[in-house]
């Protein structure tokens, strides 16, 4: 059985957006943490992390947020695109 064309772009943009969204959570959850490990400590070292900690976590979830936008869009795109399809014959 030939893969085709379809099949294989469908497969590239799935690992895309699986890829896109782990490394997003991954960001977003470790800020979380380096957020909390900052408190923790003394004054000294808080500034420096607690402020490392805020850019990693708002960046992986405005990452999060556009990969999770782009995905919506492809589907509703694709869902279209068979419907069309569907409909010419």
């Amino acid at each position: 059985m030939e893969i085709t064309r379809t099949t294989t772009t469908k497969r590239n943009l799935r690992a895309l957006f699986a890829l896109g969204f782990v490394l997003s959570s991954l960001a977003a959850v470790g800020g979380a943490l380096i957020l909390a490990l900052a408190y923790s400590r003394a004054p000294t070292a808080t500034q420096p992390l607690w402020q490392f900690g805020q850019y990693v976590m708002l960046v992986g979830l405005a990452n999060l947020f556009v990969y999770a936008c782009l995905f919506f869009q492809v589907r509703k795109l694709t869902t279209q695109v068979a419907d069309f399809a569907a409909s010419q014959g």
